[in-house]
C-alpha cells in the first residue's frame, strides 16, 4: 500500500498532475493507492521547499482548497490514485472539503500519541468515515511538551 503527498508547493489546481505523475516516476509506479495534500497552506512557486519572500516571510500561494482538491478528484477519476485525503487538516478545514467535495476524503494524517489524543479531531473524522492515520504515534523525541 504506497501513499505519498501533494507538496504545499504544488497547490495550483495546474500543478497537481504533474507532481503525482513525478512521484509515480520516481516510485517506479503506476498509481498510488492513497495521495494526499501534505497540509491545508500552500506555498507560492518555487524551487525550495519552505520558499520566503526577499524579507524572509514564507512566500504563500492564494490558491483555494476546493480548487486543489478538484485536481485531486481528477487523478482518481484518472486512475493514478485509487484513493485521496489530507494530512494535518484540523475539524475546520475538513468540514471544508467534505462540504465541497465529490470524492471525500479516505484519511486525515494528523499527529496522534499519548501526549497528543487529538481527541475531538479523531472523533470528528470518525464522524465523516474518515480514517485517522497517525505519524509520530510514539511521540515526538524532543519535543517540548508538559
Amino acid at each position: 500500500f504506497i501513499t505519498t503527498k501533494l507538496w504545499n508547493c504544488f497547490h495550483d489546481p495546474n500543478e497537481v498532475r504533474g507532481a503525482c505523475e513525478r512521484s509515480l516516476k520516481e516510485l517506479n509506479l503506476k498509481y498510488l493507492d492513497l495521495y494526499l495534500i501534505h497540509w491545508p497552506i500552500g506555498y507560492g512557486k518555487s524551487t525550495e521547499l519552505f520558499p520566503k519572500t526577499e524579507s524572509g516571510e514564507r512566500l504563500s500561494s492564494n490558491f483555494d482548497l476546493i480548487d486543489t482538491w478538484r485536481a485531486m478528484e481528477k487523478l482518481v477519476d484518472d486512475g493514478l490514485t485509487k484513493s485521496i485525503g489530507i494530512s494535518n487538516f484540523n475539524i475546520k478545514q475538513v468540514n471544508y472539503i467534505c462540504d465541497n467535495a465529490r470524492i471525500k476524503p479516505v484519511a486525515n494524517q494528523i499527529e496522534v500519541h499519548p501526549y497528543l489524543l487529538n481527541t475531538k479531531l479523531r472523533e470528528h473524522c470518525k464522524s465523516k468515515n474518515i480514517v485517522i492515520t497517525a505519524y509520530s504515534p510514539l511521540g515526538s523525541p524532543g519535543a517540548n511538551r508538559i
